[in-house]
């Protein structure tokens, strides 16, 4: 009796991931390009992935959480300009590395789409943490300073603001 592969939608992102990169674009990754890689016919994709549009979602979410632990590993222990220095390293290696699931890592997510949405939050709040590295806290000198820190000036409206006086009566 011959041995049945098993499948898994992880399976299937994985190897057109590793076409895409081979091939340096993700356009060239057609379901029957993947289904002759892993040796099954087209039909049995459709059981893992819907369609092309959902294996280059599935691609762009395998990529992402790439991406996002290479930020990750590289930051780990670092601060300030040393931190910012070791993320844009990883994120250079990881598009040399990965050419074919870079630009799938750099659109924009789509509004009804919670998981890239929630990769996206989760690599911008990466990129604070290192930002804020670069200002630690500021110790507080006078109450009048930290006051201004915490409350900016407002922008003055007509009618708003102090009124100057004036000496002079009407007419």
């Amino acid at each position: 009796m011959a041995k049945r592969r098993w499948l898994t939608p992880d399976i299937v992102i994985e190897k057109a991931a590793a076409m895409a990169d081979e091939a340096k674009q993700f356009e060239t990754v057609t379901l029957t390009a993947v289904a002759a890689a892993l040796d099954v016919r087209v039909p049995s994709l459709y059981n893992h992935v819907a369609n092309l549009e959902d294996l280059h979602h599935g691609m762009a979410v395998y990529g992402t959480h790439l991406l996002l632990a290479d930020l990750r590993a590289a930051t780990v222990g670092q601060i300030g300009r040393a931190a910012l220095l070791a993320m844009a390293a990883a994120y250079r290696q990881f598009v040399q590395a990965h050419p074919g699931l870079y630009p799938l890592t750099i659109r924009a997510p789509e509004p009804d789409d919670p998981v890239l949405t929630a990769l996206a939050q989760e690599m911008v709040q990466l990129l604070q943490l290192v930002l804020a590295s670069f200002w630690p806290a500021r110790r507080r000198r006078h109450p009048r300073h930290s006051r201004a820190a915490r409350h900016p000036p407002r922008l003055q409206h007509p009618g708003s603001g102090r009124r100057l006086q004036t000496t002079a009566g009407p007419g």
